[in-house]
């Protein structure tokens, strides 16, 4: 959710880190805003596994970056581990290659 103000507030499942939480956060609150955007949220949109929000023009994104999502790789992405939990982006990054 995007209020008025510019913060970003999630809620629902965090299983991927799409509401910017630790995924294996076992004590979850039922509404959270995300931590540690670099400003005032525009628009915010959400995947099923990822969240992308606009800042300052630049999009952030957070969640599961198994298919690049995320990262903005466009393909299906390890990680750099060999398993599903190192795919989980929860800290709100850069998508790279989007137009300036």
């Amino acid at each position: 959710a995007l209020l008025q103000d510019g913060r970003v507030f999630t809620m629902g499942n965090h299983s991927e880190g799409q509401r910017s939480l630790e995924p294996d956060l076992d004590d979850v609150p039922a509404v959270s805003e995300v931590p540690d955007l670099p400003g005032l949220a525009e628009s915010v949109a959400a995947g099923s596994h990822h969240t992308l929000v606009v800042v300052r023009g630049e999009v952030f994104a957070f969640g599961s970056d198994e298919y690049g999502q995320v990262s903005g790789r466009g393909e299906q992405s390890d990680g750099g581990g060999d398993d599903e939990e190192d795919r989980r982006r929860w800290r709100p990054q850069r998508v790279a290659g989007l137009p300036e």
